[in-house]
């Protein structure tokens, strides 16, 4: 008999959570960005989530990146609507 192969879960996003990286990415991509080459990293504070765009390929440490830039969106907890956006070190 053949093997089969089940899928293996890489990634459960829980709600809210969705709908606030729609919003990042939407944010994101009006930047001229392409995620394609990023690490998205999901944190959250007091009011406010913050979605951070990091290269894929960025060394643990290294400040600045030579070729893609990392890229940081906060989004408002309760309105969902970004509140601050920026280039990040």
């Amino acid at each position: 008999m053949a093997e089969i192969n089940a899928p293996t879960e890489v990634l459960s996003i829980k709600a809210p959570m969705g709908e606030v990286l729609e919003v990042a990415h939407a944010h994101f991509k009006l930047q001229g960005f392409e995620v394609t080459g990023y690490d998205i990293i999901l944190m959250t504070s007091e009011h406010t989530w913050i979605v951070y765009y990091q290269p894929f390929d960025h060394p643990r440490g290294q400040r600045g990146s030579a070729d893609k830039r990392s890229y940081t969106v906060e989004v408002d907890k309760i309105t969902n609507k970004v509140i601050n956006a920026y280039y990040a070190r």
